[in-house]
């Protein structure tokens, strides 16, 4: 009764802020419309920042994914209109206030207002000194029943707040900034290199972008995640709107628990529609957009955060309910996603988020979703309080991803992350908490007359076109192969439409080379879809591919489904890598990945558990140089702090990758065409490369070492030459000419008469 009478009182104050008020007006700030307003002289400038010192933190708080992910370090301040910054008084009785804040190197800022009350007319702006990137105006509209507000990201490492004041307002305004946040990762960038040593915006390679065909069932879902701004606009997580039984548009949001705890949820700001506008993140299209946010929320409910264990506990599950304080513009074009919370295990569950801060991403797990408890590994603890994403068969999660919603196989949120042990080099073990569970204690806010439905679908309605038949998946092709010739393509067609479709011919393609027709026939009513098995097709070559499939339909109102397409990598006549890893007693922060030279993983292990053992693994890989990689999530190596980690990697016998005592991670490229069956020395491997990344040239270091005629050979990912030159002696250094070639990577090869080696080179 009590949560009843205090969410009566909560909606009639906060009504007209959240049906009505945005968080920016637009407009120019007065000191950009005359040059006889003085440029700012002085600024207040924020001490230094150790970044290396957040970032081993952070690799800390990153193991599990179930702490809030840091992008930025909070400046506490106290800067009013009183005690900073500068008054100006213009001929018509208006007044300008103006603050410069200066954080040496910061790739962006933003600022946290502890107290924010502004007069009817006033207007408040924040731009960069440069005046490239501006946000606002805000106004009265922004007043907060508490009376505090947090705003986006400024790029860059200097700020201006300016405050324009008309000529008799109602009351002076209340501005008091408490916090300044240095982003250390960048908030504007997005991935465009394949790298484990990520900055901010670089999730991981595996991730999809949502704007790419194969989401485009999940386009209405999409719509209704967002990236939050938290901890005075130093951290981030992710949520979903969510629609309730009345369906009246009331912007209730989900997200976990763990993302509030200890923070403002005042001060948050939700960002929407943070999308690429490509589906290759290597292009050149939009990085996606910041500026439709909204500020503020009120938190309605929340669950405990447990610790791993095997809880049964309904209030173990790591939710949070908020109430935005302003609904998204319509402008926005949100969605509020429909839930269930029957409990029944879907068959396919898709994850909607934003990793590490990145544009949106998506990911599908094809398997039946398991019930554990938070971290059980094996499921067989009995803990009832999750979701057990045991195995993302596409994507992953990554920190930035926490509180974002899992779907089910009928577009409807069963639950919001709380993490587990997924990444791109490891793509297994991710932990939902369960609405199955926590829907109780939030139930009478979206299902307030207590109905006693256990499911709803979003809202608003989906249109449904007359005739839409579409290609709803891809199945059957896995992401690598090992000396397996043939692929098994399923192909699932899906009725989108009201009228009734019974013919449909599928094309289907192999690295856009036509290998056949399939002639389906049959009934599908709307909604319904039905599996192809497209039979066995032959792939002759190593290396990347493509299998891809496509219709035509008579009538067909929305084309944009009729086509699908699936990567894969197969590895014909390979061979075997032996990898031998003996964690120290950290063996959770290990990882490794093989990697083509153009990217692709081939294969992955880790993360282990927290003692010393030895693990044996394999990994088959072709005949062309590949590249392997391990990982140390803390940054301390696996030798010898902890313990005398060390790993070896074998091929043919031979020992062509070892060590144990680096940071972050080590890097070894292996040739199997040529490596030397000699177990002698090799003096080649004396030799150091160096600038890399290069830019105009590359200089070959031979200290004191001598060798004759030797042959230097540069190629780049498709193995064509592109520099090759015999030196009948070589000794101290030499320098190669690189300024000429495309940027990009490259493979730099030596060899003399009983030796040879290689390394990866970039080019930027």
């Amino acid at each position: 009764m009590k949560k009843n009478i205090y969410l009566l009182i909560l909606l009639l104050i906060a009504t007209p802020a959240y049906l009505f008020s945005q968080i920016s007006a637009g407009g120019t700030p007065e000191s950009w419309k005359s040059d006889k307003i003085p440029m700012l002289t002085s600024k207040e400038v924020m001490s230094p920042v150790n970044v290396d010192a957040l970032k081993a933190e952070d690799a800390i708080d990153a193991q599990y994914k179930d702490l809030p992910f840091r992008f930025a370090y909070g400046h506490d301040v106290n800067f009013t209109t009183d005690n900073s910054g500068t008054w100006f008084d213009l001929p018509n009785g208006n007044r300008i206030w103006r603050l410069k804040i200066k954080s040496k190197d910061a790739l962006s800022m933003n600022v946290t207002f502890e107290s924010y009350n502004l007069p009817v007319g006033a207007k408040l702006f924040i731009y960069s000194s440069d005046r490239n990137y501006k946000i606002g105006a805000f106004t009265s509209d922004n007043n907060k029943v508490y009376g505090v507000l947090g705003t986006s990201a400024i790029p860059g490492d200097e700020i201006v707040i300016e405050y324009n004041e008309p000529a008799n307002v109602s009351f002076e305004a209340e501005l008091v900034i408490e916090t300044v946040a240095h982003a250390y990762r960048d908030v504007f960038k997005i991935a465009k290199e394949v790298s484990q040593n990520k900055g901010f915006g670089d999730s991981g390679n595996c991730n999809n972008n949502v704007v790419c065909p194969e989401a485009d069932d999940w386009s209405d879902q999409v719509r209704s995640v967002a990236m939050i701004t938290l901890g005075s606009g130093t951290r981030w997580c992710s949520g979903s709107l969510l629609n309730n039984v009345e369906e009246d548009g009331t912007p209730y949001f989900l997200t976990a628990n763990h993302c509030i705890s200890g923070q403002n949820v005042n001060t948050w700001v939700f960002y929407f529609n943070y999308d690429s506008d490509i589906c290759d993140e290597g292009g050149d299209g939009n990085d996606g957009i910041l500026s439709q946010s909204v500020s503020g929320s009120t938190l309605l409910e929340n669950t405990n955060t447990p610790g791993p264990g095997n809880s049964t506990n309904s209030m173990d599950t790591d939710m949070a309910l908020l109430l935005l304080d302003e609904t998204p513009p319509e402008d926005y074009n949100v969605f509020y996603s429909g839930w269930d919370w029957s409990g029944l295990a879907p068959g396919t569950a898709v994850g909607i988020h934003h990793p590490s801060g990145d544009v949106k991403k998506i990911s599908w797990d094809t398997d039946v979703t398991g019930i554990s408890g938070y971290l059980d590994v094996t499921g067989t603890g009995g803990g009832t309080t999750h979701w057990h994403i045991n195995d993302w068969e596409d994507g992953t999660t990554e920190g930035g991803s926490s509180g974002s919603p899992l779907f089910n196989d009928n577009y409807q949120v069963i639950g919001q992350l709380h993490g587990g042990y997924a990444s791109c080099s490891n793509n297994v073990d991710d932990y939902y908490g369960r609405l199955a569970l926590s829907f109780q204690y939030i139930q009478e806010w979206l299902d307030p007359d207590s109905t006693g439905v256990t499911s709803i679908n979003g809202w608003p309605d989906v249109v449904i076109l007359g005739t839409d038949p579409g290609m709803q998946s891809i199945q059957g092709v896995e992401s690598s192969y090992c000396n397996v010739t043939t692929i098994s393509p399923v192909v699932t067609l899906k009725n989108y439409g009201l009228s009734e479709i019974t013919v449909v011919d599928v094309d289907y393609y192999l690295d856009g080379n036509l290998e056949g027709t399939y002639n389906w026939t049959g009934t599908l009513l709307n909604g319904e879809s039905e599996a192809i098995d497209i039979g066995e097709i032959t792939v002759s070559e190593s290396g990347s591919h493509i299998f891809s499939a496509e219709f035509a339909y008579d009538g067909d109102e929305n084309v944009n489904n009729n086509d699908r397409d699936i990567e894969f990598y197969a590895i014909i006549g390979g061979g075997t890598l032996e990898i031998n890893i003996l964690t120290d007693t950290w063996g959770t922060e290990t990882s490794w990945g093989v990697y083509s030279m153009d990217g692709v993983e081939l294969a992955s292990g880790g993360p282990y558990t927290n003692s010393a053992i030895l693990y044996e693994e394999e990994a088959c890989i072709p005949d062309t140089c590949v590249e392997f990689i391990i990982f140390d999530s803390y940054g301390d190596g696996i030798c010898c702090d902890y313990g005398v980690g060390e790993y070896s990697v074998m091929y043919n016998g031979y020992e062509v990758a070892s060590g144990g005592e680096f940071t972050s991670q080590e890097s070894t490229i292996i040739c199997p065409n040529i490596i030397d069956a000699v177990e002698e020395v090799n003096p080649l491997e004396m030799i150091n490369v160096y600038p890399n990344p290069a830019n105009d040239k590359l200089i070959l270091s031979l200290a004191s070492l001598t060798l004759n005629d030797v042959e230097i050979r540069m190629t780049n990912l498709l193995g064509q030459s592109v520099y090759t030159e015999r030196l009948t002696s070589l000794s101290s250094q030499k320098t190669i000419d690189v300024q000429g070639l495309p940027r990009g990577v490259y493979i730099l090869e030596l060899n003399d008469q009983n030796y040879s080696r290689s390394f990866k080179i970039i080019l930027e």
